[in-house]
């Protein structure tokens, strides 16, 4: 799981400022615009209220106006017949009416912007992050992070903001309670604070609900990816059932947290009903029998008491939904900050190497963090330039991590890799890998054309540089295609042979101009006829650049200028294979020996 568990504690208010202080990241202006609007948005209908004692007061002639709000219409030069004071109340509205308006467009605008800027941002982090830390994690929990983390990291910005507009509110509606009663307006504020403050164990539940929400569609991304991505060999397998199986536990496992965070709001809702009522009942009785308040002014503080209910409640189901999304939000500092902490160093310059000499590799070793044993050992080995190395060894012997150090995604635990005598630290490994192509054995093509697809290794490549491309990688096929470039590969290339991919991907190797080729297990996987034409191609480049092929069957070692035999993890000899082939040392893997007697 990318998640670590809850640290206990903290409170309600604690996680709430989490999201505040995000909203206030993005954009201080905007921040600033959205809660001014706000509050004179909720001035604005304190004033309307406030308005409301004297036009009650003039419906009723026998029900004296408060002398305090009296006073401060003189005061403020404002109306106080009831013609005046309905046109100001209507004003009021139609203000209120404009700057809700404005305040939806911005607040829409903010939000957008903010969520797709989080989205980019987390993506970005993970694409720039060391291929050692990223390739350790699943798929599925990338995935579930740039989707539905952020989706719900959307939500707990959205219902923070709607908690801040309405404490905005009640704090203007407070404002006109203490106006017109300070002792009910105080009463008020105690039962609120009160109510809230009962309620910490569903805050906590609802945390907690959060985080095991968050577990349940980790899997369900993974049972989905695993399920599309296999879903040729569960046809094969008969499995069909199981995967669906699978995804049905996995629904009932996160509907059963939906659900129960449901249940825990409905009841919340249910208590605070009661209690809003018994509230209001014990409210009018205090207002009528102990400090017999005028009429006007008592309509109003029941007015008021009747808005505030509702948006009590909403803002108690506001804070769960807050602290129910804030397992999210803390998954995103953790992974974010994880990911630039093993972020790849950005050079100044990017420029590319052009290999002259040869790479040399001087008692090199690397240990996978979940692997006891060393995957290499004391690799000490040059590759000359504008030679062809071919790298064999039976499986485990440490054949692609070694390519993956010679490509510069992994750095050695020990020794040095020197690329024409200068050595390749974290400050020169982005750009040493931007100086060389790589053709893996289950080549990547994107659902797109060909034109597409070969263009992601050079933006600025016309068709003749296609062209050349395509022909350098005897992937002359393309051109008998009924749309040519402009065929679309399907999926992954499925709308392609396995030998039309490859070429493919070779094609695109060569668009990138690289002064390194490095082919893993690139033919392994293909006919003879195929594989010629691979071999072909390879032919056609031999000494215009360094080629290092790896687990390449005889015809490709023959034409090696030297063959490199690894054996758990070290070299165990270098030569050509004439030279090897005669060297009953040299530990040859006997699929090789097998194929040397079939030619």
């Amino acid at each position: 799981m990318l998640r670590r568990s809850i640290v206990a504690g903290g409170n309600a208010m604690k996680q709430m400022l989490g999201f505040i202080q995000l909203i206030w990241r993005h954009s201080r202006a905007k921040t600033i615009t959205l809660f001014a609007l706000n509050l004179i948005s909720s001035v604005t209908e304190g004033i309307g209220l406030f308005l409301l004692v004297p036009l009650l007061a003039h419906l009723q002639k026998d029900q004296p106006t408060s002398g305090g709000i009296s006073g401060w219409l003189e005061t403020l030069g404002l109306p106080q017949s009831l013609s005046g004071l309905l046109a100001l109340f209507f004003a009021l509205v139609v203000v209120r009416s404009m700057i809700s308006y404005v305040r939806t467009l911005v607040w829409q605008d903010f939000q957008l912007n903010l969520i797709d800027t989080i989205r980019v941002n987390s993506f970005n982090a993970l694409l720039h992050a060391n291929w050692n830390w990223i390739s350790n994690l699943k798929k599925s929990d990338h995935s579930n992070f740039l989707i539905n983390e952020v989706d719900r990291i959307d939500e707990g910005v959205t219902y923070t903001m709607d908690f801040c507009t309405g404490l905005a509110a009640v704090l203007a509606y407070v404002v006109v309670a203490a106006s017109l009663s300070f002792q009910m307006a105080v009463i008020a504020l105690l039962v609120g604070a009160a109510v809230m403050f009962s309620m910490r164990a569903q805050h906590r539940h609802a945390r907690d609900l959060g985080e095991n929400l968050g577990d349940a569609y980790e899997d369900m991304q993974q049972v989905v990816e695993e399920g599309l991505s296999s879903i040729k060999l569960t046809k094969i397998l008969g499995n069909e059932d199981r995967h669906r199986n699978l995804m049905a536990k996995i629904l009932a496992r996160l509907r059963s947290q939906q659900f129960a965070f449901a249940k825990t709001n409905a009841a919340a809702g249910a208590i605070f009903q009661i209690v809003i009522a018994l509230v209001l009942v014990g409210f009018l009785w205090v207002g009528v029998k102990i400090l017999e308040l005028p009429l006007p002014s008592l309509m109003i503080l029941v007015l008021i008491l009747a808005r505030l209910a509702p948006m009590l409640r909403n803002m108690q189901n506001q804070l769960n939904q807050i602290l129910h999304a804030w397992p999210a939000l803390r998954n995103l500092d953790e992974i974010t900050k994880l990911a630039k902490d093993h972020n790849d160093i950005a050079p100044n310059i990017l420029q590319k190497f052009d290999l002259k000499d040869g790479i040399t590799l001087d008692n090199i070793g690397f240990k996978y963090q979940s692997r006891k044993s060393a995957a290499l050992r004391d690799i000490s080995l040059r590759f000359p330039a504008r030679k062809t190395t071919a790298i064999i060894g039976a499986s485990g012997a440490g054949k692609s991590t070694l390519a993956d150090i010679v490509m510069g995604l992994l750095a050695p635990d020990q020794g040095e890799m020197l690329v024409d005598g200068q050595l390749i630290g974290d400050e020169q490994r982005v750009n040493w890998r931007h100086s060389l192509a790589y053709v893996p054995q289950d080549v990547f093509l994107f659902h797109d054309t060909i034109r597409n697809n070969l263009l992601w290794a050079n933006r600025g490549a016309d068709d003749a540089a296609l062209e050349q491309a395509l022909q350098r990688s005897a992937a002359q096929f393309v051109f008998d295609l009924d749309d040519g470039l402009d065929t679309v590969v399907g999926d992954a290339g499925l709308r392609l042979s396995g030998g039309e991919r490859q070429r493919i991907a070779l094609a695109r190797a060569m668009l990138q101009n690289p002064s390194v080729l490095i082919l893993d297990e690139a033919t392994s996987a293909l006919d003879t006829k195929n594989e010629m034409l691979i071999r072909q191609s390879l032919d056609q480049i031999h000494g215009d650049m360094t080629i290092i092929v790896i687990g390449h069957r005889l015809p490709t070692l023959e034409n090696a200028d030297q063959v490199v035999v690894l054996h758990d993890g070290r070299v165990n000899a270098v030569g050509t294979w004439a030279e090897l082939s005669k060297n009953p040392d040299a530990a040859i893997p006997q699929e090789f020996k097998i194929d040397e007697t079939q030619e």
